[in-house]
């Protein structure tokens, strides 16, 4: 059985980021208590918020059909109120609140496989994130969006916006944004069939998680890894990453998680044809099943299990248990793993030889296949119908058959040409791109130095002149201390003049003294001149 065949009929499951959350009981407790609070509230913000919470309630449970009602009966009251009032902090209020009904209709239409409206909807509430600068909000629904475009298999759009969320990521810190942008970008690699890139970014999306510390976002990443070797046919490596995530999981007592990694150890090991490993690990599957009520795991499980018994030529059990998984599915109403069922069923049948049966269930899976454009699943029952027809002996209904699946095999050719195509302009645009941000980097990095010599410069003529203003500084203060040396010798001189003249005046002084006094003395010994000229008269 070829590669492709194999992964059509095996129920694979792959994981892209889904969380567990709450308790259905848990879901609708608050379903009811929000109705309550809808009941008494008034035509106002309140009633919005409360509408909005229960759809976005209403789509964890499963309920799109009221989370679709609760949506649109959010928006309308939300436009309603918008014309009414004037206060801005209401207004702000309620734009917010538009763009939650928006998201949450948006997600409905993705749920119910109508891209384009889901689409819309994002669109729409990202003019109003803009319009208040939210970037955080921005890089979700920018998530958001790129995983509708993925959906659609617009796979350049869908890494635009991965792309771009990645980037407010990394602006606003929000390592859990950047982790999920790297694990959706290197999924969508993987659809691109572009294993390399696939790897680069899940590698980088696991490291990320491995810092945050969050043990199932790590094992969800792991099983994505894997699913990219599986894809590559190293189902050993496949493997070795779907045995650490079942770790993570068993710890975690998360059965969800360990279900449908069960399920994924169980077809790597019947792809390396170990039969009663598979058989092992997809037998542990149906307990858990039973034990939790899981319904649709069990069916797909016991799928891969007839699968098993196929391939060990044990035909007798691989219709018990084809039979037993179509009679789940029939009662889930699950038309796409019907249809899969059928065709393993036809499968069965044929190797045995038994055309008839093969033919009847592998119409049947046709008519389902065509009702939901499984073009892979059509592809295989066309094939298999023009071989049947031809080993009944009616040749020209073997013929036509084999023209229905040649077409079919060239729409998927052509698919297969346009993702090669897609490729090709996104290793361009990723390398142009690469070279623009090289060559921005360059002139930045070039500014940069010019810039680090320029400051180099000025920081080395600062120094420059700061060490001449020192050297003079010293001069000065050399020269300073000289003249005050200078200036207090030539005070201690002057001191010593000024003492000396002192002195000598205080001499001159006292020879003065004695000369006046002499002369005083003199003076009174001698007669006057009157004296005289008297005497001489006589």
């Amino acid at each position: 059985m070829s590669k492709n065949l194999l992964i059509l009929l095996c129920f694979f499951s792959s994981f892209i980021y889904k969380n567990v959350g709450p308790g259905l009981h848990c879901q609708n407790r608050t379903i009811d208590s929000l109705k309550h609070l809808l009941n008494k509230d008034a035509e106002d913000t309140n009633k919005v918020v409360h509408l909005n919470r229960l759809s976005k309630t209403s789509v964890n449970i499963g309920e799109l059909e009221s989370a679709m009602e609760y949506g649109q009966k959010a928006l309308s009251l939300a436009n309603f109120l918008l014309i009414k009032n004037k206060n801005a902090k209401i207004l702000e209020s309620l734009k917010m609140s538009r763009a939650d009904a928006f998201v949450n209709i948006g997600y409905v239409y993705n749920k119910l496989g109508d891209f384009t409206n889901a689409i819309n909807n994002y669109t729409n509430a990202i003019e109003i994130k803009k319009e208040f600068n939210d970037k955080k909000g921005l890089g979700l629904l920018y998530m958001r969006l790129s995983l509708s475009y993925e959906e659609n298999a617009e796979y350049s759009k869908a890494l635009e916006y991965q792309f771009r969320s990645m980037n407010i990521s990394k602006e606003v810190g929000d390592k859990d944004g950047l982790m999920r942008s790297f694990g959706n970008i290197g999924n969508i690699y993987t659809d691109l069939s572009n294993f390399p890139e696939a790897l680069k970014y899940l590698l980088e999306s696991l490291k990320i998680s491995e810092e945050i510390g969050n043990k199932q976002t790590i094992a969800y990443i792991q099983c994505n890894i894997g699913t990219v070797y599986y894809n590559l046919g190293k189902y050993d490596k496949d493997l070795n990453y779907n045995l650490k995530a079942l770790k993570i999981f068993e710890d975690l007592k998360d059965n969800f998680g360990i279900i449908n990694v069960l399920m994924n150890i169980g077809t790597d090991y019947n792809s390396m044809e170990d039969y009663p490993k598979a058989l092992e690990y997809e037998m542990r599957v149906i307990k858990m099943c039973e034990e939790n009520g899981d319904k649709r795991s069990l069916a797909k499980s016991m799928g891969n299990i007839g699968l098993v018994y196929k391939n060990m030529k044990d035909y007798p059990r691989a219709i018990e248990y084809h039979f037993k998984a179509q009679k789940i599915l029939d009662e889930l109403n699950d038309k796409a793993n019907i249809s899969v069922g059928y065709a393993a069923l036809g499968l069965v049948y044929f190797e045995q030889n038994k055309y008839e049966l093969a033919k009847e269930y592998f119409e049947k899976a046709n008519k389902l296949a065509m009702e939901l454009q499984d073009i892979e699943t059509q592809k295989t029952c066309e094939k298999k119908l023009s071989q049947i027809f031809e080993s009944l002996g009616s040749v020209d209904k073997g013929l036509q058959h084999y023209k229905k699946y040649t077409a079919l095999k060239d729409s998927i050719f052509n698919e297969e040409k346009n993702k090669a195509l897609t490729r090709s302009e996104l290793n361009y645009e990723f390398e142009k791109k690469t070279a623009a941000t090289k060559a921005e980097q360059d002139k930045k990095d070039a500014v940069k130095d010019a810039e680090t010599k320029k400051q180099k410069l000025i920081l080395s003529l600062v120094f420059g002149v700061l060490i001449l203003v020192f050297i003079f500084a010293g001069f000065v203060f050399r020269s300073l201390r000289i003249t005050k040396r200078q200036k207090l010798v030539i005070e201690l001189k002057n001191k010593e003049t000024e003492e000396q003249k002192r002195i000598i005046e205080e001499k001159n002084k006292d020879i003065l003294d004695s000369i006046h006094y002499a002369k005083r003395i003199q003076k009174s010994l001698l007669p006057t001149e009157k004296y005289i000229q008297r005497v001489l008269e006589k």
